[in-house]
């Protein structure tokens, strides 16, 4: 049995479809509109990252997590789970060890489980896996990086985790 696991590190240059869809919807629906808010935003409680710059609420934070399961096959995963944290150490965290980045930007890492195939084109069967992870900027909705995994990352000791419901 062949095992797939992918995870990407993406920009807003990135040229998969997906990506550039991705963060087309963020920044249109999500998007910062300075230090005084988010576009959009009904309920703005105040900053809530290490650094006092996050300003995306679980709300929006649900929203771009349904919308990307969506585009990777699973429009309603099973569980949806985040914790907040640097680039670095979450990247780092949900790759296993694997993938690296020199960033230290805060971010949020969603861990979804369900049925994902990766909407990326390419030689070869597309990824799959039961878990969809994604690692979104915590100021600006951003998808930074993403992988689809066989089995869920170990989240604890990275912050606290909290379930979208």
């Amino acid at each position: 049995m062949r095992r797939h696991k992918v995870f990407l590190a993406v920009s807003a240059a990135g040229a998969m479809a997906l990506v550039v869809a991705s963060i087309a919807f963020a920044s249109t629906t999500i998007g910062a509109t300075g230090a005084t808010g988010v576009a959009g935003a009904t309920d703005t409680t105040g900053p809530i990252g290490a650094t006092g710059q996050s300003v995306l609420t679980e709300p929006q934070i649900k929203q771009l997590a349904v919308a990307f399961a969506a585009a990777n096959g699973d429009p309603t995963p099973s569980s949806m789970e985040y914790v907040e944290g640097s680039r670095q150490q979450l990247v780092l965290a949900l790759s296993r060890g694997t993938v690296s980045v020199p960033n230290t930007e805060d971010v949020f890492a969603v861990v979804m489980q369900g049925n994902f195939v990766a909407n990326v084109s390419g030689p070869g069967a597309p990824p799959s896996g039961s878990v969809l992870t994604m690692v979104i900027d915590s100021t600006t909705g951003e998808l930074v990086n993403f992988g689809i995994q066989k089995s869920v990352p170990p989240l604890a000791g990275l912050g606290t985790v909290q379930t979208i419901e």
